[in-house]
């Protein structure tokens, strides 16, 4: 017996909701490594039904998308229904007492319960069937935070008013990700395909690491390195390189088109793990975040004071957060919806 067949032994009777639910299998789909590669290689050589399970398999589970929220059952049904809705696209549906009808109700239904029951959370966003050789955009609105996978293993977590773009497959030797708004990587290692992020002014590559993207219209943009080192480069003729290590940020100012090195400071990346920071922040900067934060606009009565605050706010109501801010800037609030109506006559200047 040769070294595949011995790999394919346990695996020849596997369909698609069995790979589903083997935990060794998920895990490599989600954070593949050199190994794990190999092996999963070598349990489908030479056998392209088995290789085609595996595909439909990759792609079911890379159609996932992680939010903080934990699924209820309601979740777990709209899951349900999301995948059934699939076969509702073809130009004529399945006989219900086909068999292929009957094993792909079975395969929803499994993977219904799989995500009901899973230990991380998550939520699935509609997807093509085909995930080959297609552009895909993730974007997360004003309100909302989610974490996802790309199809190499990386992780990405993408803040309110963001956008991903990337390739799948990713093409010529290359991870390439276009990243606008605030965007953290936890990049999977992999030494022979580099990884390259791009935004508005900058091209960040890297390897295995873990750094954050925060690139807004009219901001400066800042790149800060938690992990592993990065190249930082501006995307203009001019060639202006900068290779951080860990701790580092780097600002890039776009009326002088420079880039500065500093220090990460922890209110840089605590948005991905649900805090709000400030340092030293003005109240018209405060305000501005929490829009973005809670989806909510402002309607300001009065000048906006000078004073700064510094502080930190988990898992906090807008309402809480704007009453300890009453106490520093004396202004009076009203929450009507998603607007908010703050008086600051009274605030000191």
């Amino acid at each position: 017996m040769n070294i595949y067949s011995y790999y394919q032994m346990g695996y020849k009777d596997y369909q698609i909701e069995d790979f589903l639910s083997d935990a060794d299998f998920k895990r490599w789909i989600l954070n593949p490594t050199a190994n794990s590669t190999r092996y999963w290689e070598s349990v489908s050589a030479n056998d392209p039904d088995l290789q085609d399970k595996i595909k439909q398999a990759r792609q079911l589970i890379l159609q996932m998308e992680f939010n903080y929220l934990e699924p209820d059952e309601e979740e777990a049904t709209t899951v349900l229904q999301n995948i059934l809705k699939g076969s509702k696209n073809k130009e004529s549906g399945p006989d219900k007492n086909d068999r292929s009808f009957r094993n792909y109700i079975w395969l929803a239904a499994c993977l219904a319960v799989i995500l009901s029951t899973a230990s991380v959370y998550y939520f699935l966003i509609p997807a093509k069937p085909d995930l080959s050789h297609h552009t895909v955009i993730r974007e997360c609105p004003v309100g909302q935070r989610f974490q996802t996978y790309l199809p190499d293993g990386t992780k990405v977590w993408l803040n309110a008013e963001s956008r991903i773009e990337y390739n799948i497959p990713f093409v010529d030797g290359e991870r390439f990700v276009s990243a606008t708004g605030e965007v953290y990587f936890d990049v999977a290692k992999d030494s022979l395909h580099p990884f390259i992020v791009e935004s508005n002014f900058l091209r960040i590559v890297a390897l295995g690491t873990s750094f954050n993207v925060l690139s807004r219209q009219g901001e400066s943009e800042i790149i800060s390195l938690v992990e592993g080192s990065v190249l930082v480069d501006t995307r203009a003729a001019i060639a202006n390189e900068i290779v951080m290590k860990p701790g580092e940020s780097v600002v890039y100012k776009r009326e002088e088109a420079t880039l500065s090195k500093g220090m990460i400071d922890e209110s840089d990346i605590s948005w991905v793990d649900g805090t709000l920071s400030f340092k030293d922040t003005r109240l018209n900067e405060v305000l501005h975040k929490l829009s973005r934060w809670y989806g909510v606009t402002f309607e300001i009565e009065g000048e906006f004071p000078v004073k700064t605050i510094s502080g930190q706010y988990k898992a906090q109501s807008l309402e809480n957060i704007l009453i300890t801010l009453g106490f520093t800037y004396d202004f009076e609030f009203e929450i009507k919806g998603k607007k908010v109506m703050l008086n600051l006559e009274n605030s000191p200047m």
